[in-house]
This record gives C-alpha cells, sequence and structure tokens, in this order.
C-alpha cells in the first residue's frame, strides 16, 4: 500500500474572518444595513422635507417606508455587526425593536396632531395590535430559549399575517375604501418582506442545514 503525499494530508486554510466562501458584495454582513440605512434617510426626506407637490399628494409609501426602515435598519446593522465579530446575537434586540415600533404607532395614531397620522388613524391603530403581537412573540421565544436569537419563520408568520388582512381591507373589504390606498401599500409591503424573509429562512437552511436549528434567518 502506498503512503499518501503529504500534500494530500495538508488541511484547508479557513476562509478569512467575515469572509464566508465564495462570498459576493451581496453576501457582506453589512450590505443590508447600508441599503436599509440609504433608503430611510431618502424615504425620510421625502416624507417630512420634501416640497415637491406630487410626492405630497401621496405620502403613504413615504411614510409607512420609513417607519418600517427605521426599524429595519438598526436591526441588520446589529446582526450585521454580530456576523462580523463572530459573537451571539441578543435576542432581546429584535422584540425591543418591535415594541419601540409599536409604542411609535400608537402614539401616531391616537396622541399625534400630525395632519397625516390623523387622516390615517384607522391604519396606524390597525397596525399597533401586530406590532404589539411581534414583540410579544419574539420576546417569548427569548425567555424560552435565550440562546437561540432567531426563530425559524417567525419573521414570516408576523408579517405574513397582518399583511393578508391589510390585503383584504385594501383590495376587497369597501369599509377600507377611505384609507384603501395606505391598506394596499402595507399589504404589498409586508408581503414581500414576509416573502423574503422566508426564502432567506429556506435559503440557510438549504446552505447549512446543520446550524438551521440554532440559527436561523430573520
Amino acid at each position: 500500500m502506498s503512503a499518501e503525499s503529504p500534500r494530500s494530508q495538508v488541511p484547508p486554510e479557513p476562509p478569512p474572518k467575515g469572509s464566508p466562501p465564495n462570498a459576493t458584495p451581496l453576501d457582506h454582513p453589512f450590505f443590508l444595513p447600508v441599503l436599509f440605512i440609504g433608503c430611510a434617510v431618502w424615504f425620510g426626506y421625502d416624507a417630512y422635507l420634501s416640497q415637491d407637490p406630487d410626492i405630497l399628494e401621496h405620502p403613504e409609501l413615504n411614510r409607512y417606508g420609513f417607519r418600517i426602515l427605521v426599524f429595519l435598519a438598526p436591526l441588520w446593522t446589529y446582526r450585521g455587526w454580530c456576523e462580523l465579530q463572530r459573537r451571539p446575537e441578543n435576542p432581546w434586540v429584535l422584540p425591543g425593536l418591535l415594541a419601540a415600533l409599536a409604542a411609535w404607532t400608537a402614539f401616531d395614531g391616537w396622541a399625534s396632531s400630525d395632519a397625516f397620522n390623523i387622516e390615517n388613524a384607522t391604519v396606524l391603530r390597525a397596525l399597533t395590535p401586530w406590532l404589539a403581537f411581534a414583540a410579544a412573540w419574539y420576546a417569548f421565544a427569548a425567555i424560552r430559549n435565550p440562546a437561540q436569537s432567531r426563530v425559524p419563520y417567525g419573521f414570516a408568520v408576523v408579517l405574513g399575517a397582518p399583511a393578508l388582512w391589510f390585503g383584504y381591507q385594501g383590495f376587497v373589504s369597501e369599509s377600507g375604501e377611505t384609507n384603501a390606498l395606505a391598506f394596499q401599500i402595507g399589504a404589498i409591503t409586508l408581503g414581500l418582506l414576509a416573502a423574503w424573509s422566508a426564502l432567506s429562512d429556506l435559503r440557510r437552511e438549504r446552505r447549512n442545514p446543520a446550524s438551521s436549528d440554532t440559527d436561523p434567518s430573520l
């Protein structure tokens, strides 16, 4: 029996820290944070500072988009930083951000004097229970399993449920005709985020089945 050559016994070098094999710029931990922060600045300017008549006529997309991006930007910045540092995420970051978003939405729906918030109070008040439910969902998960920072397909569920309800109000129900455009934008936005989150979970499980139970996607 011939001995194996020394070259074949040399183990492969591990990939550099923060650079997974076959990585592309889209896989960089800070790709999504930079994208979300840039879009948040853009949407925020159009929502609160722009004087363009066309934008002022239909502010729903920018107002609701800014609200969602202000939530996503710090969440994914924190996750990208944890991924680069190879450290576990704190499971209370997500429910904390959701609770803050729920409180902000509740204030705008019941106590704000802003003209847009008064006109869209029905939508904002409808959003608040879903956000509170999502915060409670992830808080319960953090208490039940503090070592697991994410719940498999959890975000797809908590976004998909209100997306269906918003879609019914915006496209089917006559009771939502007054705020039909806002309901439709909310349904499409939440639906796309839910679908993206579910696909992200599925992609991660296929790419790394061994870790899918302990480190699922959003």
